[in-house]
């Protein structure tokens, strides 16, 4: 996504704080010390700079280095790497929560797939994902700043059966703040 790179840190000024509640609810449910692998974390605001104080270990993920610039000036005590989300798997340990808030629906559906499957491979048994898409299957486009970004999204019961093969249970659906559509799973134990 380039078009992250352009934006960089001038992203923050137009980022609303919607998120911040949903993930701080599911880190209340884990607590304190766990571990958490933020996809699409962009600058780091406002959900890294509000929930990584509030957990053992923090890690972002982005694709825009100039995301990732600012993040590192965003953010105390978590770390970041500049990865695409597909290749999550090449980060080390197994991981309590991860969640991508308004960034996985940028991926095309392929791409999304071979996220997932790496997910539930880094979450700890009973570990828990969170990701926001559509409710329906579509792809439409939006904007940041003044560019063009698609959305992609596989639809409801597409998610549920794709990550119940990956051995994920769902736990919740529904709308949130911003008119999000929220997924949550939790893996098997």
């Amino acid at each position: 996504m380039s078009i992250y790179n352009k934006v960089g840190s001038t992203y923050d000024s137009a980022r609303s704080k919607i998120g911040i509640k949903d993930i701080l609810h599911e880190v209340e449910i884990l607590g304190n010390e766990i571990k958490v692998l933020d996809l699409g974390c962009g600058t780091g605001h406002p959900i890294a700079k509000a929930v990584s104080p509030n957990v053992k270990e923090y890690c972002g993920i982005d694709n825009s280095q100039s995301m990732l610039d600012a993040y590192l000036k965003n953010v105390q005590n978590a770390d970041c790497k500049l990865l695409e989300m597909p290749d999550i798997k090449q980060i080390p340990g197994e991981w309590d929560f991860i969640f991508s808030w308004g960034a996985i629906c940028h991926l095309p559906i392929e791409q999304q797939k071979k996220t997932m499957a790496a997910v539930s491979k880094l979450l700890k048994p009973g570990g828990r994902f969170l990701f926001t898409s559509g409710k329906e299957m579509d792809k439409c486009t939006g904007t940041v700043g003044k560019y063009t970004v698609h959305h992609y999204s596989m639809g409801r019961s597409a998610y549920i059966g794709f990550l119940t093969a990956q051995r994920m249970e769902l736990v919740d659906t529904r709308f949130s703040e911003g008119d999000f559509y929220v997924y949550k799973f939790r893996k098997s134990t």
